[in-house]
């Protein structure tokens, strides 16, 4: 209707005992009535009585100018959709309380027109109405404390909320807000479906987060809530800081990455998510982690994407997804879930596409996905403890080994990473690989020779044990194939540790062992990369193998001038007082017959019993662990 007047309808209850809107007033009803057709009226203001009291229970907009005005208030506000004859809106109004200043702005815009004389009919209905909401949210600014069901006056979709209840500071965007009964009916929860930046090893885009808040009595401030908006935040914008720099810092971190590391890390990989304090060596790298990590999947929307697109329900993935269901969920108050697909996902934005905004670099997830090298667990770290990692260039240096054998060490191993496909077999992507076999006792320099060869090379090193592979062939497999994927994936040095079961000649009263062999040898066939075997004894190896050996070191026994340079190399390393350890105490160590491990840890542990009585290392120290 054109005719700028608001017709004011009366719920009343019918002879059937359902309710219906009529002009008159009914008896209960106090007050005037209008008798005018109601199609001619811009807008339609139905009333009701509540506990004695009329209150305005809907309006139904039917200006063509009155909506298309509205649709330049509201723009893409979730659940409205303003192409019908009319649009009906109910109490509390959310839409109008969401967007308030834009309507008020509509409607102090430019001169007196049509449009402008039908928005200020609205305002003046609904002013009244929304009078006390608006002093509730004026309260919560002031205060920082709101009631359970009042909590949907303070969560505006599109605006930006604050939450460090996973132990960091993070940013969401709002996409829409709901309240839902827990599947029992024990408890209801004002669910917020947000989105944050994220990263699936190809793409950046917006993924979902969803926060549950239960219910609770009375009035509850933001930190009991545990997520509320950044803009009521004292410290507002020092967080805008902070959270902007680490997302610089998280879009600095795409692709595979080779990092240092200190501070915990969470295992989501499996139902349970874990908690590990890692310090050490990290590689990240998104593509990987969830390639190997079937269960986790990272679902986004491209970043130009409009995200709160009318009618989305974004939360029906997760009720789809066996996986996730609000039954779990509901566990506890503040669980999160993560990554579920938003819509109708578009995939994400190509990386070499993107630059981000400050508003979308606010939004930056605070993980990263990669891969833990001492623990040697998939994990998600933090951004914030990421670390570039500092050389040990002395480590090869100090190598007790032949000269000419450092040098072709260091040369078969870069030139490896340089020229893998140089001289490849007759068939294609076959005998790319390079493979040394270190042989010797235990502790006499084997690993540690690996590992200064990769901090030369500033590599990674992949180290693993052949207790760690498992004896049944299949398992081998598929293990062994996927640890020369990652291995090429990172540009790592492999580090096969203890590998005498894949060694030795097949016999044939051994098949199981010969399958092992056969496994081993057909995965190596097809690795591109370098790889370090170590071995303890090689009594008689497999011909087969023997011949894909490039390089062999065989470690003898410490004798008593290397034994001194490993004590004096562990001592000396340490960040405690070792004034006291002259040379002659050294040399005195040194007689005593200890291998490399050995001898690291009594150093570890006198360093501990020195650091508890005064923090300076003395001879008797070490001979105090050496007696044990």
């Amino acid at each position: 209707g054109m005719k700028c007047e608001a017709k004011r309808l009366y719920e009343k209850e019918n002879p059937i005992g359902s309710m219906e809107w009529v002009e008159e007033v009914p008896d209960n009803f106090l007050g005037q009535h209008h008798g005018e057709a109601w199609a001619e009226f811009a807008v339609l203001l139905r009333t009701q009585l509540v506990d004695g009291q009329q209150r305005l229970h809907s309006i139904v907009v039917q200006s063509p100018l009155l909506k298309e005005a509205l649709k330049q208030v509201f723009g893409s506000y979730p659940g409205i959709s303003l192409g019908k004859s009319s649009w009906t809106s109910e109490a509390p109004f959310k839409p109008f309380v969401h967007r308030w200043y834009e309507f008020v702005s509509k409607c102090e815009e430019g001169d007196k027109t049509e449009t402008t004389r039908h928005l200020q009919l609205l305002r003046s209905a609904l002013e009244p109405e929304l009078r006390e909401t608006f002093a509730t949210i004026s309260d919560f600014k002031s205060e920082g404390a709101i009631e359970f069901h009042q909590l949907w006056m303070i969560f505006n979709p599109g605006c930006v909320v604050y939450s460090a209840q996973s132990g960091a500071e993070c940013a969401y965007k709002v996409l829409r807000t709901e309240k839902r009964m827990s599947r029992e009916e024990k408890q209801e929860f004002f669910i917020l479906h947000c989105c944050y930046v994220d990263f699936n090893g190809k793409k950046m885009g917006y993924a979902l987060h969803m926060h549950a808040i239960a219910e609770y009595q009375g009035s509850n401030t933001c930190a009991e809530i545990g997520v509320y908006p950044l803009e009521v935040h004292p410290d507002k914008l020092g967080i805008e800081q902070r959270l902007v720099e680490r997302g610089r810092k998280f879009n600095m971190l795409l692709g595979v990455m080779y990092r240092a590391y200190e501070g915990h890390a969470t295992d989501f990989t499996s139902r349970q998510p874990t908690k590990y304090f890692v310090r050490g060596r990290i590689v990240i790298d998104a593509a990987t982690y969830l390639r190997f990590n079937g269960g986790i999947y990272v679902g986004l929307r491209a970043l130009d994407a409009t995200l709160d697109t009318p009618g989305t329900d974004a939360s029906k993935d997760f009720e789809e997804d066996d996986a996730y269901n609000y039954e779990h969920m509901y566990l506890d108050q503040g669980r999160i879930l993560d990554n579920a697909i938003l819509g109708a996902a578009s995939g994400g934005t190509d990386v070499t596409k993107v630059k981000l905004t400050e508003d979308q670099l606010l939004l930056c997830r605070h993980l990263v996905r990669g891969y833990s090298l001492k623990i040697k667990k998939w994990l998600d770290f933090s951004v914030d403890s990421v670390q570039e990692i500092q050389w040990n260039d002395r480590a090869f240096e100090s190598l007790e080994l032949p000269g000419d054998y450092k040098d072709l060490l260091l040369a078969f191993s870069r030139s490896q990473h340089i020229k893998a496909a140089q001289f490849d077999d007759m068939i294609e992507g076959k005998g790319r690989g390079m493979v040394m076999l270190l042989e010797g006792p235990p502790g006499v320099g084997k690993t540690l020779t690996v590992e200064s060869v990769t901090e030369k090379m500033k590599v990674p090193l992949y180290s693993i044990s052949a207790g760690d592979l498992g004896t049944d062939p299949p398992y081998v497999q598929a293990r062994l194939q996927e640890m020369f994927e990652i291995a090429e994936a990172w540009k790592a040095v492999i580090l096969l540790d203890e590998a005498d079961i894949f060694l030795e000649k097949r016999e044939i009263n051994h098949l199981s062992r010969n399958q092992l062999v056969s496994v081993f040898l057909q995965s190596l066939e097809y690795f591109t990369g370098t790889i370090f075997l170590t071995t303890n004894r090689v009594e008689c190896m497999d011909r087969a193998f023997a011949s894909r050996i490039h390089l062999s070191l065989t470690y003898p026994e410490l004798k008593h001038e290397s034994r001194l340079k490993v004590w004096k190399s562990f001592i000396q390393s340490l960040h405690v007082d070792t004034s006291a350890m002259t040379d002659d105490e050294m040399g005195r160590l040194a007689e005593k017959e200890l291998n490399g491990r050995q001898i690291k840890n009594v150093v570890k542990m006198a360093a501990l019993l020195a650091a508890d009585n005064g923090g300076k290392l003395k001879p008797e120290d070490l001979d105090t662990i050496l007696r044990i």
